[in-house]
């Protein structure tokens, strides 16, 4: 203590001894390694000063490199040391090379590689013309695994020929080289046997009829370099569940997969542009189609009674459907046509009894006769306004449909384009039909609505026959024939409106209809049955005839036009009950 104003020293200060340092556990600031010395460094925790020791190399820690045993595909190493810490190579492992195969029967009994050389036993080659490879042209032997060599006596084989294998029925398995190019027709026809095929990727067509009645063969992998499958190719392969049509195919042959029973799936690439005539016929099992965009038509009775077939997509590409494309897919319940087709073939939809929608691209031309033929379940069809013309029988029978509108595009609707459509119930005729042909609507026992359109000139005969609902119609001025029994059995029609241009009216086609109201020129009088008649509206013609009216006692109304100017003796005789005439 001291003044701070005199400093005089109250108490003097004592010298304290300094302090030892406090070192902490310290810190490698330099790691050893297998050669070098490290460093720790320690610092005081009182005033921050360090000090260092060094840390002893650690030396090599030396590990061994296991030979690898070489194999046929594989090279080999021999034993070998190195330091698992810095890496350094004591030993250095040599390369041991590749052991020859061993082959067995053709086949390498470590990797599994064929012997390019090796032919089975019954082989027959044949040189080609020119003498520049082989083909396969007959096989003599009895075993069950055959191996086709890449190479007879120096040069390639290239193909496999005509019926070569036809009819081994204890051939098991078949194994063809790089080097064939092409299968032949009937290559291995009725090889019933068959479960195993590999073909190699050379090979560029497959013949018709090659793998035809294989009936245990269940998958096959057609390589990427096939660019054509020929006629009835895998015809009655009764076990094919899948197959994988490659990109480069551009066809595929009539009756191609026929009665592929077991077929469940198919996937058509865009390279293919068209499917031939029964290709996937009656290929029961199959489930789902896609289509690719190639695809320009699909042959008639294409997809014949594949009848599990429950979904179709048609690529943007086809122009035309052929008849009986998809007869009897019984499992469809819904098909979009898109607008790049122009023709639906004759039965092209018939008997699809799960079908319940239909959408119809404006592409369309014509629809074919019996094109949707028995769809009982179809209850929405979309007609496209590119529609021309629909076939007979089109929708026949397609019973719980309940509407339909024709485009101003159509001019013809075929006979019995609708008959039996007991559902429907409202029919608009657009403007661009001129004729109705005979029984068009004939049984539509629920048809309670019809609008006929301005440019219908001819409804045939029987067209509307037995339209038990319908209660009324009215005829445009544009039609000029009715034919016989036209109406006939339109058992609640009351209201007639018949337009003044018609010149033919057939026998009976109005009869037991129920007339109670008609509005028509004088020239449809005697077509008109008179029994329930009450109100008559007269619009044309120049003379009512002698007894037109007599009898009609229930006849309230009559109006005629001042064009006529001759009225028959007895035309009103015993209308008893007549009470307005103007």
């Amino acid at each position: 203590k001291h003044c701070s104003v005199c400093k005089k020293v109250l108490v003097e200060q004592e010298v304290v001894p300094a302090l030892d340092h406090a070192w902490d556990e310290g810190k490698v600031t330099t790691p050893a390694t297998c050669t070098q010395k490290g460093v720790m460094t320690y610092t005081c925790t009182r005033c921050g000063d360090t000090e260092t020791e060094t840390i002893d190399a650690t030396g090599h820690t030396i590990v061994i490199d296991a030979a690898v045993a070489p194999t046929c595909t594989e090279t080999g190493l021999t034993e070998g040391k190195h330091c698992s810490s810095c890496g350094e190579v004591f030993v250095a492992q040599e390369v041991l090379q590749t052991i020859p195969h061993n082959y067995v029967n053709g086949v390498c009994t470590m990797c599994g590689k064929r012997d390019e050389n090796y032919a089975t036993e019954g082989l027959v080659f044949t040189l080609s013309d020119d003498g520049t490879y082989y083909s396969v042209t007959d096989y003599t032997g009895f075993a069950k695994e055959v191996y086709i060599p890449s190479i007879h006596q120096g040069l390639p084989v290239m193909s496999i020929g005509r019926g070569a294998f036809s009819g081994h029925e204890g051939l098991t398995s078949i194994t063809i080289p790089d080097s064939v190019t092409s299968i032949g027709n009937h290559a291995f026809y009725y090889c019933t046997s068959l479960t195993s095929v590999t073909i190699g990727n050379g090979v560029t067509s497959i013949g018709s009829y090659a793998f035809s009645s294989c009936s245990k063969l269940t998958s096959i992998t057609i390589p990427d370099s096939v660019t054509s499958i020929g006629e009835e190719a895998f015809r009655a392969c009764k076990s094919l569940t899948s197959i994988t049509i490659p990109d480069k195919v551009t066809s595929i042959g009539e009756r191609a997969f026929y009665y592929c029973s077991g077929l469940t799936s198919i996937t058509i690439p865009d390279s293919v542009t068209s499917i031939g005539d029964q290709a996937f016929y009656n290929c029961e099992s199959l489930t789902s189609v896609t289509i690719g965009d190639g695809v320009t038509s699909i042959g008639e009775r294409a997809f014949y009674g594949c009848e599990s077939l429950t979904s179709v997509t048609i690529g943007d590409g086809v122009t035309s459907i052929g008849d009986y494309a998809f007869y009897g897919c019984e499992s469809l319940t819904s098909i979009t046509i898109p607008d790049s087709v122009t023709s639906i073939g004759r039965s092209a939809f018939s008997r699809c009894a799960g079908l319940t929608s239909v959408t119809i691209g404006d592409g369309v031309t014509s629809i074919g006769d019996t094109a949707f033929y028995n769809c009982e379940n179809l209850t929405s069809v979309t007609i496209g306004n590119g529609v021309a013309s629909i076939g007979s029988s089109a929708f026949e029978d397609c019973s719980n449909l309940t509407s339909i509108t024709i485009p101003d595009s159509v001019t013809s609707i075929g006979s019995s384009a609708f008959r039996y459509c007991s559902g429907l119930t409202s029919v608009t005729i657009g403007d661009g039909v001129t004729y109705i042909m005979e029984y068009a609507f004939r049984y539509c026992s629920g048809l309670t609505s019809v609008t006929i359109g301005n440019s219908v000139t001819h409804i045939e005969i029987y067209a509307f026959e037995d339209c038990k609902s319908l209660t009324s119609i009215i005829i445009p001025d544009s039609v000029i024939y009715i034919g016989e029994n036209t109406f006939e059995d339109c058992i609640n029609l009351t209201s007639v409106t018949i337009g003044d241009s018609v010149t033919f009216i057939g026998s009976s086609a109005f009869e037991d209809c129920p007339i109670e109201s008609a509005t028509m020129p004088t020239s449809a009088i005697d077509s008109i049955p008179q029994d329930n008649l009450k109100t008559v509206v007269l619009t044309s013609g120049t003379s009512i005839g002698s007894r037109a009216f007599s009898g009609c006692s229930g006849l309230t109304s009559v109006t005629i036009p001042d064009s006529v100017t001759s009225i028959g003796s007895r035309a009103f005789s015993g209308c008893s009950g007549l009470t307005s005439v103007t």
